[in-house]
């Protein structure tokens, strides 16, 4: 029985958004080789980042209203 996608494709409208930037093909190509070293894709290296800069951005705003 194949995977049904539709639902999923619906919620995912509702509830994600994508984010991406330009590199040039000389900085994508490091990039690959630096996640590959890591067994990291390219997308979960850069949700992780941006996951990890919200805590930390977070965490500093609410110890500023301190």
């Amino acid at each position: 029985m194949p995977f049904y996608r539709k639902p999923q494709a619906k919620w995912d409208r509702r509830h994600l958004i994508t984010i991406s930037t330009h590199l040039t093909r000389e900085q994508h190509r490091r990039l690959k080789r630096c996640c590959a070293r890591q067994h990291v894709t390219v997308y979960r290296l850069v949700r992780e980042f941006l996951l990890a800069f919200i805590a930390e951005w977070d965490g500093a705003e609410d110890q500023a209203q301190e």
